[in-house]
């Protein structure tokens, strides 16, 4: 399966990249992965920042498994909550295999909006 969701890129990973790209201080949803042959992006690691994503996308910068990136900002903690749970059902099966569910922001008990999760 390919990665297909409303994200913006995939774009090169590196942080002047992540800087030109991505807002400073926006919360949002990111995919770090590679290309493939055919320049289709697969996901390796799907995650989010609920206070600014390009520090936490420049975080991972310096990890070499993953070559490119997408991106999507969030307006809620809720919104950040369920478009990262999202992107991980629709991505798990290309994931590293110790990636778990994601968790909830800290002191919020949001559900995860797929129908057949339990979280």
């Amino acid at each position: 399966m390919i990665f297909e969701l409303s994200h913006k890129g995939p774009f090169e990973f590196n942080p002047e990249t992540v800087k030109n790209e991505v807002e400073a201080g926006q919360m949002g949803n990111f995919a770090l992965g590679k290309l493939d042959a055919a320049d289709r992006f697969h996901p390796l690691k799907v995650g989010r920042s609920d206070t600014d994503l390009q520090a936490e996308l420049l975080r991972w910068a310096h990890f070499p498994q993953y070559t490119h990136f997408s991106y999507q900002y969030a307006y809620t903690l809720k919104q950040a909550y369920e478009l990262e749970c999202k992107n991980f059902h629709t991505a798990v099966s290309q994931l590293n295999k110790r990636a778990v569910h994601p968790e909830p922001p800290a002191g919020h008990d949001f559900r995860c909006p797929n129908p057949w999760c339990n979280r």
